[in-house]
């Protein structure tokens, strides 16, 4: 008798305890059949960025964006009542630490999605990781190689490098530009971009011709070399493939040397470090950009972005640096659109089956349509030239200056 009591208890004991601690058991399916979709649980997402090192200004402004979009969902319920717990992880502009991190979001975290920072050797080096976990990770580096190869799990939330690149070279046709000299960071950023505008050049079939082409690295801050060199080939534009930061420094030590040429720039020329660094010395310079940042919060181009920067503004203090935090808004608030569309918002397939199916969302950058499945989802780009110490659109500045 006794040692049947003491079974029964035992077995009270392990259901109690497998009732508190949760178990494998799935939860208990609600009214409308979407079983823990409806809790109050958190979703946690992870996020990972170089919050440290060289380039820790823009990480930050990476960081800072994706917190202002998680801020806003949870500030208007959360996803389908649930909040946003985002962890986050300092990556220190290293590949190798970048992948431990992701790493430990995966396995130890938990997370159901994950937001990369501007880094597409980053998220290369990662990829594997998540490709492998079923885990959607959305990024915002230009790189070509990120999309378009069959990757399922591996999104872009800004813009492909390949539109911005070939729009570049397309613009110097434009403006009549004979030739150009390029200075270009040596990195997968610097390579891969260059690639696609020597494929531009030759298919410009003899319009534009690429006299010159130098490369630095990116701990480097005096290219005088490079500078003369590009120089001594008196191109009629000189290309800077450059980090932005890098960049804010050259366009003055160019301007220093006497030349009076264009000066070009992909995206990150959108920064307004540009402007604070290179000061006057920015005066025409033009670049290719989804995204612009103003000066002041009612200069945003369309209402999505000026939302942001309201909350940006009263959240931090200070205006946004870098289109980074424009990239890395746009692809939380995607993301988080895509966990709307889930019965399960905390599920990493469900997640993934429903970013595949937006095909209209407006951001900061332009309308998303990620129904391709390419991993893309931005295909349009905006022109700008640097004018009395601000940046406006690039035909406004043609008909002004001439």
């Amino acid at each position: 008798m006794l040692k049947k009591v003491l079974a029964l208890a035992l077995t009270v004991l392990m259901s109690l305890s497998l009732a508190a601690c949760g178990g494998n058991t799935a939860a208990p399916a609600n009214a409308d059949g979407s079983g823990d979709a409806a809790s109050n649980e958190p979703i946690v997402v992870g996020h990972y960025s170089y919050l440290t090192g060289p380039s820790s200004l823009l990480g930050q402004n990476i960081t800072n964006g994706v917190q202002i979009a998680v801020d806003k969902v949870n500030a208007e319920g959360g996803i389908n009542g649930r909040p946003i717990e985002l962890v986050t992880y300092d990556e220190k502009g290293s590949q190798e630490t970048a992948k431990q991190v992701v790493t430990k979001l995966v396995e130890v975290d938990k997370v159901c999605a994950i937001i990369a920072p501007a880094s597409s050797p980053d998220l290369k080096a990662t990829m594997p990781i998540t490709e492998e976990a079923g885990i959607v990770q959305i990024g915002s580096g230009v790189s070509a190689s990120l999309t378009n190869i069959g990757a399922e799990y591996t999104f872009r939330s800004g813009i492909n490098g390949d539109y911005v690149n070939s729009t570049l070279v397309d613009t110097m046709v434009e403006l009549g530009i004979k030739t150009f000299a390029a200075l270009v960071v040596n990195s997968e950023y610097g390579e891969s971009g260059m690639a696609v505008v020597d494929k531009s050049v030759a298919a410009a079939n003899g319009a534009i011709t690429m006299v010159a082409k130098e490369y630095y690295n990116s701990t480097d801050v005096d290219y005088s070399s490079q500078i003369a060199k590009l120089i001594a080939a008196d191109p009629d534009a000189i290309l800077m493939y450059s980090n932005t930061n890098e960049a804010s420094i050259a366009i003055g030590q160019i301007k220093s040397r006497g030349y009076d040429g264009y000066l070009l720039g992909p995206e990150g020329c959108a920064s307004s470090e540009i402007r604070n660094v290179a000061g006057d010395a920015a005066e025409g310079l033009i670049f290719v950009s989804p995204y612009v940042i103003p000066d002041e919060v009612d200069e945003a181009l369309n209402d999505v972005e000026k939302d942001f920067l309201t909350r940006y503004v009263e959240k931090y203090g200070e205006m946004v640096v870098s289109d980074t935090a424009y990239r890395a808004y746009d692809g939380a608030c995607l993301l988080f659109e895509a966990m709307k569309n889930c019965e399960n918002p905390s599920d990493p397939q469900q997640i993934r089956d429903a970013l595949v199916q937006i095909n209209d969302y407006e951001g900061i950058g332009g309308v998303f349509d990620y129904t391709g499945l390419s991993g893309d989802g931005l295909f349009s780009v905006r022109r700008f030239a640097v004018h009395n110490g601000k940046n406006i659109l690039l035909e406004d500045y043609l008909a002004e200056v001439g």
